[in-house]
């Protein structure tokens, strides 16, 4: 028989946290949606702003999410205001926003539209259509 060991996870009510994204769109992306679960204030560094994370920080928004730039790379973002009445979320061209942000909002039993463009018009999202029952 092996020995066990075991790790306590206690829910705080909030966490403010700092995080460092390296210089990837996609660590990027994963950081602003966690922030955005994280029920209070993160600051993100080192963000590139490109569109894939522009779209994210859109979707965030759109959630209700609030989202301050503090310098050329780096931004607070505010999540106490989870799922605003916002009921449209454009994900841009963002795969991974698209098959992200439906997962988090389904969390909250809302009712929201996601939206997509150019490229991802043409990719395969079926999976994603019959998991979420679309």
């Amino acid at each position: 028989m092996q020995d066990m060991e075991q790790i306590v996870i206690k829910r705080k009510k909030n966490i403010d946290i700092e995080v460092v994204a390296p210089s990837s769109k996609s660590y990027t992306i994963r950081a602003i949606a966690a922030a955005y679960l994280s029920n209070g204030n993160t600051i993100i560094n080192n963000i590139s702003f490109s569109d894939d994370e522009r779209a994210a920080l859109n979707c965030i928004k759109a959630l209700g999410a609030e989202i301050e730039k503090k310098s050329d790379n780096s931004i607070l973002i505010n999540s106490c205001n989870h799922l605003a009445n916002n009921k449209i979320i454009n994900c841009g061209e963002s795969g991974l926003c698209i098959r992200m942000f439906p997962f988090i909002v389904s969390l909250f039993q809302k009712n929201t539209i996601f939206q997509y463009e150019k490229t991802l018009i043409n990719r395969d999202l079926s999976d994603l259509k019959t998991t979420l029952q679309v």
